[in-house]
């Protein structure tokens, strides 16, 4: 079979399976309507309470057992009803060296032994975020296991890590482990149908979420027919390596962004502009391509290192970069949506961005991109506009600091 008739006969399985979901009313899911699909914070509230022996859903510690059946951590464990499980554990306040405070995402706490669950589903990792968190399971005297929870089970930074090994850590992922784990919460939910149906819909979330097909029976078919045949087997060996390629287009758009902006500011260093001195940090604009989103960041470094927004000698200047960003956020002669600018200790601003064109929005801050936004971002000419789009706003953004940024310490690069 050729490629072109395993693809038209994939897609009529998925049409027929399509049909199916629109019938049965599969399609219908509380998490994506409310827009929580990637939210992290509610992720975390939802598992927390799975896993909480007092939560809402009245089990007992049965889906914690579960859990840490599927870990493989069950006899480290006895008299689960007594475990307490918290979100957002405030830790202290982060300490100026940041060997200290934060906030867990999910704290689980028993006699002799905890939990410490970091979730990352699209943000990035905060400085000796783990080394903190590991420093705080010291302090309770107490065995402390850390998770490091992310869509596929990768490693996090050593900017995270501090002085931990990764052996320190467990690595998880939500393709495998909350999965696995959420099918055994399924199956004991057979007869709590509030429950189990509630479970099938975050189950459906995570299945979107790592990109994999909410039908076993979908899956079977699909699979019966790439091993019916060599031909038919090495046909979808190419198509994976070309959507492998498809799907790597933003990473690669990024490198032309930045090379053709560089370009235009006639600068050469690294993918990032540097904007202005002040004092011993240098601050800088750059365009990115990271967590599914193309954006425009300002951030200061100090000896070629982040996380010193919050440095005590760059307060005056964070103060007020931080009152013109508001205002380039809400004129709307920057026309940027505000709703997903984002800060923290590594940045001013990361402000994503995209083109408008023939009435649709090529915005790209999405958990993932559509078949739409891939075709238009593969046309070179698009990637020309793009280019543009992103160019004439860090222009305004610079032309806008410059004038506006009062400071006798700022010293202007460009």
């Amino acid at each position: 079979m050729n490629i072109n008739n395993l693809l038209h006969r994939i897609s009529d399985i998925n049409k027929k399976y399509e049909q199916f979901a629109q019938i049965t009313g599969e399609n219908f899911n509380v998490f994506s309507i409310l827009g929580l699909k990637s939210a992290e914070n509610a992720h975390s509230l939802f598992i927390a309470d799975l896993l909480n022996p007092k939560g809402s859903h009245s089990q007992g510690e049965l889906f914690l057992q579960l859990f840490l059946d599927e870990l493989g951590f069950s006899e480290h464990f006895e008299h689960l009803n007594l475990a307490k499980v918290t979100t957002e554990k405030h830790i202290g306040d982060v300490a100026a060296d940041y060997s200290e405070g934060g906030r867990i995402d999910i704290f689980i706490e028993h006699k002799e032994n905890n939990i410490i669950i970091e979730n990352k589903i699209y943000a990035g990792d905060q400085f000796q975020q783990l080394y903190r968190y590991y420093q705080y399971g010291n302090k309770t005297n107490k065995k402390s296991k850390i998770l490091y929870l992310t869509l596929d089970g990768s490693e996090p930074s050593k900017e995270s890590l501090g002085e931990l090994s990764i052996e320190s850590i467990s690595c998880i992922s939500y393709r495998e482990h909350i999965l696995n784990w959420l099918e055994l919460c399924i199956a004991k939910s057979s007869i709590l149908p509030v429950i189990r149906e509630t479970i099938i819909q975050y189950r459906n979330i995570i299945k979107q979420l790592t990109n994999q097909c909410n039908s076993k029976n979908k899956e079977t078919e699909i699979m019966d027919i790439l091993l019916s045949s060599e031909e038919n087997f090495n046909a979808a060996k190419e198509i994976s390596v070309t959507i492998k390629k498809l799907i790597d287009t933003p990473e690669a758009i990024e490198k032309i962004l930045q090379k053709k902006i560089l370009e235009k500011f006639n600068q050469k260093d690294n993918g990032e502009i540097k904007l202005f001195y002040y004092g011993e940090f240098t601050i800088y604009i750059s365009v990115s391509y990271e967590y599914k989103w193309f954006h425009i960041d300002i951030y200061p470094l100090k000896n070629n290192k982040y996380k010193c927004v919050h440095d005590s000698s760059l307060q005056t200047i964070s103060n007020k970069m931080n009152s013109l960003i508001e205002e380039i956020l809400t004129s709307e002669h920057f026309n940027i949506n505000k709703k997903y600018y984002l800060s923290n200790e590594n940045y001013f601003c990361w402000i994503p961005f995209g083109v408008g064109e023939d009435e649709k929005s090529y915005l790209f801050h999405k958990p993932s991109m559509t078949y739409a936004e891939y075709k238009w971002l593969d046309n070179p000419d698009n990637q020309e506009k793009l280019a543009q789009y992103a160019f004439n706003l860090c222009n305004k953004i610079i032309q806008f600091l410059k004038n506006n940024l009062k400071d006798t310490e700022v010293k202007f690069l460009i």
